[in-house]
């Protein structure tokens, strides 16, 4: 009789652990959600004091209303689902009529770059510095946030607007050291963008993200994009080698990715 007791009684302890750990973490999450919440209205209060509205896209909470939607789109069109490689500059994206929306991955510390995409930027608009650094200065740059700005105020188009659009992917460290591209945050930002680009029928247009940094993944940052946009019947356009041309010049259509020099294609040139 003596065995079955203990037993019983040890199976009654391990129940009772097992209760208060989970009472346990559970008030930890209580005490985590509630100084977010905390934190969260201070941050708005402050950002209403001080006049700032944050250009952020909202959080996609649900996909299923987008894969519901995409049912119309097939991965089969290959019209629709593929990547257009342009030969080109991507701050002047090889559009029609329709808006394009030019991405660009930064990091979270808020301090604009120099060379390459960040000058050629620049040179095209004084806003992607000026909402960038803004940003950071109000905490407004949180891994997988997007920025989204037109930047037509120095050079525009006859028809349509550009706009660009800033995925913080990337983390800085107080030594200043970078990190390299997270694709969960570039993830959440192509869906944000998505939205956008499907409601205003709007193309997107992207460098090679994320080539130069630490650890770079180059297919799985195309899967990606393929995933998030190609397929989705968004019109998308990669510039795999970026250069700086005249935005009147005529780009040239790359009938196939141009990932090495060493990759055969076919140059097709396009009137603009």
């Amino acid at each position: 009789m003596l065995a079955p007791m203990r037993k019983r009684k040890a199976l009654t302890d391990l129940k009772e652990r097992e209760e208060a750990a989970a009472k346990r973490a559970r008030v930890q999450e209580d005490k985590r959600r509630r100084l977010q919440e905390n934190k969260h209205r201070k941050k708005m209060a402050w950002w209403e004091s001080s006049g700032y509205r944050s250009l952020c896209l909202p959080s996609v909470e649900s996909e299923e209303e987008e894969e519901a939607d995409d049912l119309s789109v097939t991965s089969t069109d290959s019209e629709h689902s593929a990547i257009s490689y342009v030969l080109g500059d991507v701050t002047h994206p090889y559009a029609n009529q329709e808006d394009a929306i030019i991405v660009h991955c930064v990091d979270d510390s808020g301090r604009w770059g120099r060379g390459g995409l960040f000058t050629a930027l620049e040179n095209r608009s004084d806003a992607p510095c000026k909402q960038y650094e803004l940003a950071g200065k109000m905490k407004d740059l949180e891994l997988g946030s997007v920025l989204l700005f037109p930047v037509d105020d120095k050079q525009s188009r006859l028809d349509g607007q550009d706009q660009v659009a800033l995925i913080v992917a990337q983390q800085r460290a107080r030594d200043n050291s970078l990190s390299g591209i997270h694709l969960s945050a570039l993830e959440e930002g192509l869906q944000k963008i998505y939205r956008v680009a499907k409601t205003n029928k709007a193309s997107v247009h992207l460098p090679r993200i994320g080539h130069s940094t630490r650890g770079f993944n180059w297919y799985g940052t195309e899967r990606l994009i393929r995933k998030h946009l190609a397929s989705r019947g968004v019109h998308t356009s990669m510039y795999p080698f970026f250069s700086f041309t005249n935005p009147n010049t005529p780009p040239c259509i790359l009938s196939t990715p141009l990932l090495t020099l060493t990759t055969p294609c076919i140059l097709v040139h396009v009137p603009h």
